[in-house]
């Protein structure tokens, strides 16, 4: 019997002298559990994350009280058919397993409002999940999941899909009836376009879509006006509609590494944007109205072929980081000295830094671009 086993009988010992209702077992070293537990028909909050499970514990499935199960982070490769007694379950966490299916049992969980399944092998999902309809949040990252099933237009109860970081090549249209939809994960996948009817999603609130293959976005898109997120990285995009203006509530705006020449005028409009990346584009020139940004706080431009910058730059003085690496720039406007709220340059990484200006023609040498913001812009501008 090793330390991990004994420590888990003394718990399993005093949440029985205590008639606790949470039993946590987490981080033992357990290869197995206590036959013991199952005896604990009063526990509702089980937790046996980061231990050596080969296998699902079976006697786990006579504690039919059970409300939340989080086991993650073991070796499980499979859930027991009999996963369905476990009626009052509402929160179960079984992510970074080793599971490449889930039964079909699983549909039985009615009053299931969590499920966490990533960092696992599965290759799809059950259709009876389409009975699984109080789920609220489902969390399906970092499989090896092609699609999603057209039966998930039946969970219209979500409001938190996490499916990046897949192989999903095509969404069915069904996942437009999610209308209570919040938050939308679809980054690291391999979409090539989205559902024609993606603005019925109005609830929505952060859209993430970097790291697919898409080269234009559905009209429907931009009629999502509660968005706050629209993350677009990665992407072979080439031109962005007048219409991205209808995205009032915006917040971050995130189109790092596409493949655009020039920001449409609408997006000056966004006046409540905090975080603006660009980067890896093809930008030439930068309006003036960029200045109408005035309540940003990031504003990446890094590796575009920017030649000059707006004196309106200098209006946006909530500025704590402005990254422009790897342009064409020979000058700055003077105005740049008012941003006097750009953070430090301390940090290796250009993401920790208030002002990034390495690699572009200012004749200035690496000693003072590592200097900090405003002892940079005394050196230029005296």
């Amino acid at each position: 019997m090793g330390h991990g086993y004994r420590l888990a009988l003394e718990r399993i010992e005093r949440a029985i002298n205590d008639n606790n209702s949470w039993l946590n077992l987490n981080d033992l070293g357990l290869e197995s559990l206590p036959p013991e537990v199952g005896d604990l028909d009063f526990v509702t909050h089980l937790y046996l994350n980061t231990n050596k499970l080969k296998e699902f514990p079976k006697v786990i499935l006579q504690m039919e009280g059970l409300e939340e199960l989080n086991i993650c982070q073991n070796q499980i490769a499979c859930i027991p058919e009999g996963i369905g007694r476990l009626q009052k379950l509402y929160r179960f966490y079984i992510r970074e397993n080793c599971l490449t299916a889930l039964p079909h049992e699983i549909g039985d969980l009615a009053e299931l409002r969590a499920l966490d399944v990533s960092y696992n092998q599965l290759t799809q999902l059950p259709d009876s999940m389409r009975l699984l309809e109080a789920l609220r949040t489902l969390e399906v990252a970092q499989n090896a999941l092609t699609t999603l099933p057209t039966s998930i237009g039946n969970l219209t109860k979500l409001t938190n899909l996490w499916a990046g970081r897949n192989q999903l090549r095509e969404l069915p249209d069904e996942l437009t009836q999610l209308t209570e939809l919040e938050y939308l994960g679809l980054a690291d996948n391999e979409l090539t376009h989205l559902p024609e009817e993606i603005g019925n999603l109005k609830a929505l609130e952060q859209l993430r879509l970097g790291k697919n293959q898409l080269e234009e976005l559905p009209h429907s898109i931009w009629g999502l006006e509660g968005l706050r997120v629209l993350n677009l990285n990665q992407n072979r995009l080439e031109e962005l509609p007048e219409d991205i203006g209808r995205l009032a509530e915006l917040r971050w705006l995130l189109l790092n590494d596409n493949r655009l020449r020039h920001l449409p005028d609408a997006l000056y409009s966004l006046l409540h944007l905090e975080r603006l990346e660009v980067g890896k584009n093809q930008l030439r020139t930068l309006s003036q109205d960029i200045g109408r940004l005035n309540k940003l706080l990031t504003l990446a431009l890094p590796y575009n072929m920017l030649e000059a910058l707006p004196d309106s730059l200098g209006q946006l003085t909530y500025l704590t980081q402005l990254n422009l690496r790897n342009n064409r720039l020979k000058t700055l406007p003077p105005a740049l000295k008012n941003l006097s709220k750009l953070r430090s340059n301390e940090g290796r990484w250009d993401y920790t830094k208030g002002l990034v200006l390495h690699g572009n023609e200012l004749g200035i040498s690496e000693e003072v671009l590592n200097q900090n913001p405003q002892d940079i812009f005394k050196t230029i501008f005296g």
